[in-house]
């Protein structure tokens, strides 16, 4: 009743690469990501690195897009999820449906401890929606300023018709990410075509 997907990323930030592999179960909305990691001694599989409900996020299993980027800094991977907007009631008979968005959420990883010489299991917390897009399509992920956390980027259509684009920031002190405006085109450039 799901899928699995794999997923290349460093979770644990000891800058080696695991194989990861995204479960999703569709009846009950939950995602589960596990690793394979080699080591000195043989491969080893690690288990409970993310384990979310999307249903209780309001996320659509059915059609959520995963992808990788360290927003944090902190060296392991995070999750950036995007999904189709929910729509808050049914139009009603008639009535004109609300243009459809793409709902953006990112899961972030805990900076692990080592302990004795070995660092402790990778987790990568509860999602936490940051915003939306016109289209998915339009979202990229990049680092923006070279600091070594990754932003997010979120072009907008504004009221007037023109353009601006948002970048989404963890601070590096930690806490709630931030949408900051990074650019709007100038007004007497008027509208830009949405197409």
């Amino acid at each position: 009743g799901g899928s699995t997907t794999e997923l290349q990323g460093d979770f644990d930030g000891d800058l080696r690469p695991e194989i990861g592999l995204l479960s999703i179960d569709l009846e009950a909305g939950r995602a589960a990501l596990g690793a394979f990691e080699a080591r000195s001694n043989g491969t080893f599989w690690r288990d409970g690195i993310w384990s979310a409900d999307l249903s209780a996020a309001r996320i659509d299993a059915a059609s959520a897009q995963f992808q990788l980027a360290d927003m944090n800094g902190d060296g392991a991977d995070d999750v950036v999820i995007t999904a189709p907007t929910p729509a808050p009631t049914p139009p009603a008979v008639g009535e004109t449906p609300a243009p459809s968005t793409t709902s953006v959420w990112i899961a972030l990883s805990e900076k692990r401890p080592w302990v004795d010489g070995v660092l402790q299991d990778p987790v990568i917390g509860a999602p936490i929606l940051i915003g939306t897009v016109n289209s998915a399509d339009l979202l990229s992920i990049w680092d923006r300023d070279a600091d070594g956390r990754d932003e997010i980027v979120l072009p907008r259509a504004e009221n007037d018709g023109r353009l601006s684009i948002d970048l989404v920031i963890v601070p590096k002190a930690g806490g709630a990410p931030l949408v900051t405006r990074w650019w709007s085109s100038p007004a007497e450039r008027g509208a830009v075509d949405g197409g």
